[in-house]
């Protein structure tokens, strides 16, 4: 998508561009917007993160193309991460 769709490569050139997993998507959807992060068991999953620091690795980052700074910031899995009113919520 970075390659092919100009509204995404336009985001990501602006530092406006949020890529994640299904849970910091739910996360940002119920929350508004307002919070966009994700855990270390659903980071790990994208294979961008370093597990020995628990971080976004930029050399990973950089090798698949990915902005480190559109990725969700990373929480433990038992912190608070956003209040909702489930208004977030829409059907397609």
């Amino acid at each position: 998508m970075l390659s092919n769709v100009p509204a995404v490569k336009s985001a990501a050139q602006q530092h406006n561009l949020c890529m994640g997993t299904m849970d910091s998507w739910l996360l940002y959807r119920l929350t508004h917007g307002k919070q966009f992060k994700t855990e270390p068991s659903n980071a790990s999953r994208t294979q961008l993160l370093d597990i020995h620091s628990v971080q976004w690795d930029q050399q990973l980052c950089d090798a698949f193309g990915v902005p480190i700074d559109a990725l969700a910031s990373i929480e433990q899995s038992n912190a608070l991460f956003g209040e909702t009113d489930f208004a977030g919520w829409y059907t397609i």
